[in-house]
């Protein structure tokens, strides 16, 4: 008995030390409070570095397309000019005045002379349309399944239940 007196008193000792130790040291209360203060100021500031990181790469992302998107109107302006351009210079008056300019003249009948390749085919032709349907119509046969509307497929179907409900079957 004096021993479980003995054993109680020194774990009421301790825990009495502990407890005057922990009182002892308010400024573990206030440790505490201060690392929660600094892990969210932490988190805030992290959070906030963050978003303003996306944001930047979102407006530079965004001034890159406004700036790609000039270069392609400028680059299609530039194509349509150079377009018009060919297309003057190809033009047959001024292919004509090009070749007076460098000596050519149209040439009579009499100086014409056709010639025969052998093993050249020939100019080949090709279709640009696809060939004009058959007369004759294409029978589409369709399976019974899909021949039958849904109001009717559903009454068949409640046909069938009140069979089974009845106790015949169909």
């Amino acid at each position: 008995m004096k021993r479980e007196k003995q054993s109680g008193g020194i774990q009421g000792m301790v825990q009495k030390t502990l407890q005057q130790a922990y009182q002892q040291a308010p400024w573990r209360k206030a440790t505490r409070k201060g690392m929660l203060f600094l892990i969210l100021a932490f988190l805030s500031v992290l959070l906030v570095w963050i978003s303003l990181t996306i944001s930047v790469e979102s407006a530079e992302a965004a001034i890159e397309i406004s700036r790609l998107e000039k270069q392609k109107e400028f680059l299609e302006y530039k194509i349509a000019s150079l377009n018009t351009e060919i297309a003057l210079q190809s033009s047959a008056s001024v292919m004509e005045e090009r070749a007076k300019l460098l000596g050519y003249r149209p040439a009579t009948p009499e100086e014409i002379v056709y010639m025969t390749v052998p093993g050249y085919p020939g100019k080949q032709t090709t279709l640009v349309l696809p060939p004009p349907p058959s007369s004759q119509e294409e029978t589409i046969t369709l399976k019974s399944s899909y021949q039958q509307s849904l109001s009717d497929w559903l009454f068949q179907g409640l046909a069938q239940i009140e069979n089974l409900q009845r106790g015949t079957l169909p």
